[in-house]
């Protein structure tokens, strides 16, 4: 017998089907609290989204014939612990949470199934709310009329196998898929690469975070998003080959935190969240002349030499570029102040300030031990020869807050500066151990 949709939606005292399911469609019992016992013939092919979902005492599922114990045991009487034994059926197709939330259930036989739902895995969608932790092998197929992965789908999969049960770890998403879920490869850590041949559209957070063994991301058949969500390839410890579709302008949270990226295109990007880059070897971003927004810590530790702050700039967070000890010129052409703690521990040695602007504060600790540091400069062009040079900055006297320990020991920078007779800063701390001479501007 096939149950179409919705047929026993919220039949709560309903407690046993005395007929054996060849279909389960979509929505065809949930919410039905009292069922003890459902039986599906061993030809039943489908069992469809939020099937049983919140049928929280069922305690027999009965599959061709027989039902099994998570103790082993073959039609026991004990029914506090059930397993759903798919391997006995020819069922190739688990639905969205259809079995959310029952309580009795403790583990699945995987069987034939090939097309997922957020079915084998720790805590999937398709067993969300029970005690399922079995199915970490999975036969990696699509159906040609799916076009989207869903949120968590193959989440915490150890091991990918292709239809003659080899193991996989190079997947090839096909054309037909153009949409990829939150966390839809999350914690996958036995793939080294992933290659999407369709035009993706949509992609959600987290979808190859802590995937400790990839190494490559790329889409071939390119993008629409414009987003690449928080914690993307967040923990990807040797991912080294991803180029950022040119899509994509936003750069949220965390998005390729930890990789081993050397390289990547930031032409086209206009904000980065906290902690993008942290700790990623990157030795090239390209330009950055569309950038608005810079989160915290966003380059910290990566080993870019020379960077240049376009005028575009409006917003910058704390500790953005501590402890690069590759850094050596940093070009200011943003009116923005320098924040906390941006230069921290780096090995900057000269910060070359565009003539037009004028910077009003420094943050605490902003240079704090950079000992490399020799000092703040401005180009200066002759108006005979039009050559150019370094001179020192002129601008030193519109600052007008300068935070605590700012320029502690920055022992070579030994200019000579005038600041603002009103500046306000910590008279002990903001030049401790820094060579700067500094005098009072008086106006000129």
């Amino acid at each position: 017998m096939s149950l179409p949709m919705s047929t026993f939606n919220s039949c709560s005292r309903l407690y046993d089907l005395s007929f054996s399911l060849k279909h389960a469609d979509q929505d065809s019992m949930p919410s039905c609290f009292s069922l003890e016992t459902v039986e599906f013939d061993s030809s039943i092919s489908r069992i469809g989204n939020w099937s049983f979902q919140g049928c929280y005492n069922l305690s027999k599922i009965i599959v061709g014939g027989h039902w099994y114990g998570a103790d082993g045991s073959v039609d026991g009487n004990d029914g506090s612990n059930i397993i759903l034994a798919l391997s006995h059926c020819n069922a190739s197709v688990v639905g969205v949470r259809a079995f959310q939330s029952c309580d009795f259930l403790s583990g699945v036989y995987s069987g034939a199934v090939t097309t997922l739902y957020g079915t084998f895995y720790p805590g999937s969608d398709a067993f969300y709310g029970t005690h399922v932790e079995l199915g970490n092998e999975v036969t990696f197929a699509f159906d040609a009329s799916k076009t989207s992965i869903i949120d968590n789908e193959f989440k915490n999969v150890t091991k990918f196998l292709d239809s003659d049960k080899r193991e996989m770890k190079d997947l090839i998403i096909p054309l037909n898929i153009t949409s990829v879920g939150s966390g839809a490869f999350g914690g996958c850590e036995s793939i080294t690469s992933v290659t999407f041949k369709g035009k993706i559209t949509s992609i959600g957070n987290s979808v190859f975070r802590g995937c400790k063994n990839l190494e490559s991301i790329v889409f071939e058949g390119g993008s629409s998003f414009s987003t690449l969500p928080g914690y993307f390839a967040a923990d990807c410890g040797k991912l080294k080959t991803f180029s950022l579709p040119s899509s994509v302008t936003d750069i949220e949270n965390q998005a390729l935190y930890g990789t081993k990226l050397t390289s990547i295109d930031l032409s086209n990007v206009r904000t980065c969240g906290d902690y993008c880059f942290y700790a990623v070897p990157l030795v090239s971003v390209g330009s950055l002349e569309k950038m608005t927004s810079l989160g915290i810590e966003c380059f910290r530790g990566v080993e870019l030499v020379n960077v240049t702050i376009p005028s575009t700039l409006t917003t910058m967070g704390e500790r953005t570029f501590q402890n690069c000890k590759k850094l050596n010129t940093v070009t200011w052409n943003s009116s923005i102040g320098i924040p906390g703690s941006c230069f921290i521990s780096s090995t900057i040695k000269k910060l070359i300030i565009a003539k037009e602007v004028s910077i009003s504060n420094i943050g605490t600790e902003a240079f704090k031990d950079c000992t490399n540091l020799i000092g703040f400069y401005q180009i200066f062009t002759d108006p005979n020869s039009g050559t150019q040079s370094e001179v020192d900055w002129t601008g030193w006297h519109n600052i007008t807050t300068i935070g605590a320990n700012a320029f502690e020991n920055c022992s070579a920078m030994n200019q000579t500066v005038y600041l603002n007779r009103d500046l306000v800063y910590d008279e002990k701390t903001s030049f401790l151990n820094c060579a700067l001479n500094r005098k009072v501007y008086t106006g000129g």
